[in-house]
């Protein structure tokens, strides 16, 4: 009985944060989560209070990043709690109201606690964020979106839509890519009828090639 009534109390107060958060600007939010958080994890289980889970975004310049940012400043389960942008830093975080970028080495990262953090870095740049995460913080959530543990079998595979069961026993969960992301769910439920291996072919636009300047994003290059 005592634990069906806290579990309403967890239902009935995370639909409550999820109304405040249409109603309250991010800063706002972000303080009065902060406060349920002190008052209520030590009574009980962390994992009751997902929707309160404190999340750190680093490489926040890029088309991931700021599509992430849009989810998550109204999402009713994570408070953000600080955003690096190595090209950016001092600017005001858009959508996140008293939240400014910061330029954050992976030590700094590290020492700030979070209860998750989400690499939206160019590939082969995640490593040291993670090292020093391990080191300090193991059980800090950690979602890659680089190609740089994909094939790391201690990670999991980030495709909910196959393997949703290991994602949530995760604490390292590496995102899949465009292209793997589209075979795997388009081959999936065709796997058992295949006489061989697939072959998938891939077209993408250029803004495939990430936000920093090169000549594989630039208009004019590609042009012809």
């Amino acid at each position: 009985m005592a634990i069906t009534g806290l579990g309403l109390l967890g239902f009935v107060i995370a639909h409550m944060i999820g109304n405040l958060k249409m109603y309250l600007g991010p800063e706002e939010f972000n303080h009065y989560a902060e406060f349920l958080r002190e008052l209520l994890v030590p009574i009980l289980p962390r994992t009751v209070f997902l929707w309160l889970m404190r999340l750190g975004l680093i490489g926040a310049r890029g088309y991931v990043g700021a599509e992430l940012i849009k989810l998550l400043v109204n999402h009713p389960g994570f408070t953000i709690d600080f955003v690096s942008s190595r090209t950016q830093p001092g600017e005001p975080v858009p959508g996140l109201d008293g939240l400014r970028f910061e330029d954050l080495d992976a030590a700094a990262v590290a020492a700030r606690g979070v209860d998750a953090i989400v690499l939206a870095l160019p590939n082969e740049l995640s490593r040291p964020v993670v090292a020093a995460v391990n080191a300090a913080h193991p059980d800090t959530v950690i979602v890659d979106v680089s190609a740089d543990h994909r094939f790391d079998p201690t990670w999991a595979y980030g495709l909910p839509e196959h393997y949703r069961a290991e994602i949530r026993r995760a604490r390292r969960i590496a995102n899949p890519g465009c292209y793997a992301t589209a075979t795997a769910l388009v081959l999936r439920p065709l796997a058992a009828l295949l006489a061989g291996p697939a072959h998938a072919f891939g077209v993408s636009g250029y803004s495939g090639a990430g936000t920093t300047p090169s000549p594989r994003n630039d208009v004019e290059a590609l042009r012809d």
